[in-house]
């Protein structure tokens, strides 16, 4: 008789244990998901200051035996960070341009076009005097995150993600 009173015992706990250790696997997931976009966001910007700072005023055009072009767009500077931010959404990914480092600048998508009016995606940056040796650049890339952790919410709908933007920044000088 003692056998038949157990029964189904094992399944509650099973239930009772394996919903937070579910919870907690799908956790590490998302974090480490965020954690991955983070650093390829950090890591794209970081190239495509790289890139922008060799391609100032002093830059040599075209040196005997080098295929080389110094006037770079924004729109030429983004598409770096994208080559080098894989897995990052070019429509909602946003790049702020700043020459000097620290002033107000212009936003472009991920992909180069224009947020905003103007045409600064399409112009050569950095832009004249601040393509001067010396002069502080800085990118800034925010990339929004959507945590499929949302659902799990009392009140969420299946579609509702949470998101948050991420961003990273980067800023050098320019070399030549």
């Amino acid at each position: 008789m003692r056998k038949n009173s157990r029964r189904g015992a094992t399944t509650i706990e099973m239930t009772l244990v394996g919903i937070p250790i579910i919870f907690t696997l799908i956790s590490v997931f998302e974090i480490s998901r965020g954690m991955w976009m983070y650093n390829t966001a950090s890591h794209a910007v970081r190239e495509g200051v790289r890139f922008a700072v060799v391609h100032g005023v002093d830059c040599v055009n075209n040196p005997p035996g080098v295929n080389n072009d110094c006037a770079q767009t924004a729109a030429q500077i983004a598409a770096v960070i994208q080559s080098d931010g894989v897995g990052l959404d070019p429509a909602t990914t946003q790049l702020t341009f700043r020459a000097p480092a620290g002033t107000g600048g212009f936003q472009c998508n991920l992909n180069g076009t224009q947020i905003g009016v103007g045409t600064a995606c399409s112009a050569v940056w950095p832009p004249n005097p601040f393509n001067a040796r010396g002069t502080p650049v800085e990118i800034i890339i925010t990339t929004p995150f959507r945590s499929a952790l949302a659902m799990f919410w009392p009140g969420a709908h299946p579609q509702s993600f949470a998101q948050v933007n991420l961003w990273a920044n980067s800023s050098d000088t320019v070399q030549f």
